[in-house]
């Protein structure tokens, strides 16, 4: 019998429903007001030029915002427009031979595409989606892979703050269960089920730079000035290699601009919730070099009470959440568009994230509650926080008659330091990486393709004393890993016939481990060690990773695929802190077999896209806790055997003007087929359960209207299906965590150059849970955020 849904659950999906309505249904009354401020008469004075420095001309005169993908305009130059004419007339005769068109998504927002058939103003469609993660680029409705996209434009309508945030749009993916972990991608934690088990599983991209671990759960993942999040759900092997089983997330900031333009932020809200920031970008030398400089920082209250902490020297970065970023970026085109094109990013960022960890009844509370120290001492009460370096150089140097060559250096370097609320535990992450990729792309109406070589070299250390008031030595433990990294790679998409598409990837990928652990135990009173273990080890492993597919063009508007490939993890070195013993674990491998469906409907108007899929895993890497309840005793075990099936489906349309509309449906079932363990002398068959943090079921919905007068109004809805406890890896029950749905509302006015807006999240204020220990004797858990409510005032200039 199916499960009801909880009341929250219809109130907020009731909530939804109405503001749909509205949406709907007020236009209507509207039409003639939006005929009358299409008709108002503005004198312009626009010469002949590059068409990015007219549409900037334009925006001025017409104090409208035009919004388009850089890349349909690189080469092309504008007519001039001279005279009294209304906006829509201006713009049709600045773009006048371009091979371009435009559509008003509000009052004064107009957004550019390759023109429709129908007359320019009048189409109402979908603009492309430029793809970039699979480094073939492709329209979305040309790709095979599994790929949830948020754009500009709808991370400054749905108040998106950062990567997270971005997940709420999504079927199949959202955040983890806890700070210190990653992201869930149909059903598999980016770090590993279970736990972080040291490397990722999905890499996080930002502007092309791979982030470590630590790099990827704070980083750089604020959404300011940012172009598009891309999340490749599935594995990217092929072209992104050995940590890319569960998928990819690439975050890519707006790039410089030979015009000028500047932006300001400043938000305020409750639970102390206060950021600002800004932006801007213009030429340095006409035509040729051009720089952006972009900068935020956000802090909010976490809304967990720490009774007994009071007062201790570290409590503030556990309890608070602080982020900053500070973003720079240079565009150098010597020779013009054409020529070769040198970009060059570099970002520093710190982030500070609220824990969400609360104690439940055997500390005397309630969950929701919200506090935490009733059953947890101060000197296992972590706060870590993170400082990011990132820095990328891309060279692309045109070949000519459809060939490019690309080379991509890479640099990042994370400091995470990790005491205890009372520095009775002090210690830290540092972890470094430098990568080259050098590839060259292939384009002509018979083949699409890449082909490249990728080195990576990188270091991690880590560091932890800890002084336990019980005993009379200090524990010292230190660690370091080497990791290297090369391989070969290949793609190709061959198109057989119009209708035909032969799609074939080859990767070679080859890694080089170097560990060395030294565990301490020092005497408080003379200072000499106790006891000292070194230990380390060497190992290696290379795999192929082939790709093979097909993809057939039903007509111009849908397509059909099915693609097979392999995907992997290499294995490693770890410290088993309970026993300061050094211990290996083995590679793991999964094949997955995925159908995909792309279609554009009703002129355009409708979007419907969908992927079924299958993915077999041997030797999966699972993190168990030796000692349950305590994260710093897991150990990587290899399960036997496990699967995944599941499907995404995503819909969007725009019923009529100024109204965008999305929805998305996943499901993602999640099984062990084989995994036996012992955990503290007691044996564990594991074999028939879902992974834990893995709901089968998440579906979104979402619109967002914006008025010719300048009010706007939008709301999103995310469902997340019941999720099995990581609680069952560490010795308890079975624990299902229950279904919950949240809702975001907001609404505003939008001037010629200013936003106000008035949001809320989480506006029925669910309680849910995201993780949950509940043992008789030792019950605690980790909680989502309660409901925050908030202004934001937005400025371009």
């Amino acid at each position: 019998m199916p499960t009801p849904f909880p009341l929250r659950t219809r109130l907020a999906s009731s909530i939804l429903l109405a503001c749909s309505s509205l949406l709907i249904s007020a236009p209507a009354a509207w039409a003639a007001e939006t005929a009358a401020e299409q008709n108002e008469q503005l004198s312009f004075d626009i010469p002949a030029q590059s068409l990015d420095e007219a549409l900037s001309a334009f925006g001025i005169a017409s104090g409208a915002q035009v919004l388009y993908d850089a890349g349909l305009t690189q080469g092309l130059s504008s007519q001039p427009v001279s005279g009294r004419m209304d906006r829509q007339q201006a713009l049709q005769q600045l773009l006048a031979g371009t091979g371009l068109s435009y559509r008003f998504t509000g009052a004064r927002t107009v957004t550019l595409q390759a023109a429709a058939s129908s007359a320019a103003g009048e189409a109402l469609e979908f603009s492309p989606i430029l793809i970039t993660g699979e480094k073939i680029e492709r329209d979305l409705q040309q790709t095979t892979s599994s790929v949830a996209v948020v754009d500009a434009a709808r991370i400054e309508q749905a108040r998106i703050q950062n990567l997270p945030d971005a997940f709420r749009m999504m079927a199949n993916v959202r955040d983890a269960d806890w700070a210190d972990s990653g992201y869930i991608i149909r059903g598999i934690n980016s770090e590993g089920v279970g736990g972080p088990a040291g490397r990722p599983l999905a890499t996080v991209y930002v502007d092309g730079v791979a982030q470590t671990m630590q790099g990827a759960r704070r980083g750089a993942l604020g959404m300011w000035d940012v172009e598009q999040v891309e999340v490749l759900r599935g594995p990217q092997s092929t072209t992104s290699g050995r940590n890319a089983l569960a998928g990819a997330i690439r975050i890519e900031s707006k790039d410089p601009t030979y015009h000028w333009e500047s932006a300001a932020r400043g938000t305020a809200g409750s639970l102390d919730t206060h950021g600002y920031a800004a932006m801007v970008s213009g030429p340095l030398v006409e035509d040729k070099l051009a720089f952006r400089l972009a900068a935020e920082r956000s802090h909010a209250d976490g809304g967990i009470d720490y009774p007994f902490f009071e007062g201790m020297p570290r409590l503030d970065e556990r309890k608070d959440d602080d982020y900053w970023q500070v973003r720079g970026k240079l565009l150098f085109q010597p020779h013009g568009e054409d020529g070769v094109r040198v970009l060059l990013s570099h970002s520093k960022s710190y982030d500070s994230p609220a824990y969400n960890d609360v104690d439940g009844p055997s500390g005397g509370v309630d969950y929701f509650d919200r506090e935490w120290g009733h059953q947890s001492s101060a000197l296992f009460t972590e706060a870590r926080s993170t400082i990011n370096y990132n820095t990328g150089l891309e060279i692309t140097q045109p070949l000519g008659e459809g060939l490019a060559l690309t080379s991509l250096t890479t640099h990042v370097k994370t400091e995470t330091s990790r005491p205890s609320v009372d520095l009775g535990t002090t210690g830290e992450f540092d972890e470094k990486e430098i990568a080259q990729e050098l590839r060259l792309n292939w384009d002509n109406t018979q083949y699409s393709a890449v082909a490249g070589v990728y080195l990576n070299t990188g270091e991690e250390k880590g560091r932890r004393d800890q002084q336990r008031p019980w005993e009379t030595y200090q524990r010292r433990d230190r660690s370091k890993n080497e990791v290297d990294n090369y391989a070969l790679f290949g793609e190709m998409n061959w198109h057989l016939t119009e209708q035909w598409t032969l799609i074939s990837g080859m990767r070679y990928d080859y890694e080089k481990q170097d560990y060395k652990a030294d565990n301490r135990r020092v005497d408080n009173a003379s200072g000499t060690p106790i006891s000292s273990l070194n230990s380390g080890g060497d190992t290696s492993y290379d795999a192929w990773l082939p790709k093979l597919g097909v993809q057939y063009q039903i007509d111009k508007q849908q397509n059909v695929g099915f693609v097979v490939q392999r995907a992997y993890r290499g294995g490693g070195t770890a410290t088993n802190y309970v026993t300061s013993e050094v211990y290996d674990y083995d590679a793991e491998y999964a094949w997955n077999y995925e159908l995909s469906y792309r279609s554009l409907w009703a002129d355009g108007k409708v979007r419907l896209n969908a992927n079924l899929f299958h993915l077999d895993w041997d030797d999966q890497q699972v993190n168990v806790p030796q000692i349950p309840g305590d994260f710093t005793s897991d150990v990587v075990i290899n399960a036997g055997k496990s699967h995944v099936d599941g499907f995404e489906i995503e819909l969007g349309y725009l019923p009529l003007e100024g109204l965008d509309t999305f929805a998305s449906l996943g499901l993602a079932k999640t099984e062990f087929d084989e995994f036996y363990f012992v955990q503290n002398g007691v044996p564990l068959d594991l074999a028939g359960e879902a992974f834990p943090q893995a709901p089968e079921w998440t579906a979104a919905l979402g619109a967002d209207y914006q008025h010719h007068s300048g009010w706007f109004v939008g709301g999103d809805l995310k469902y997340t299906g019941s999720t099995t406890s990581r609680s069952l890896l560490e010795g308890a029950e079975k624990d299902r965590m229950p279904v919950y749905t949240l809702l975001n509302l907001r609404t505003g006015y939008a001037g010629d150059q200013w936003r106000v807006t008035l949001w809320a999240n989480n506006v029925t204020d669910e309680e849910y849970y995201l993780y949950r220990y509940d043992e008789p004797g030792s019950q605690f858990a980790s909680v989502g955020r309660e409901r925050v409510v908030g202004t934001t005032l937005d400025l371009t200039y």
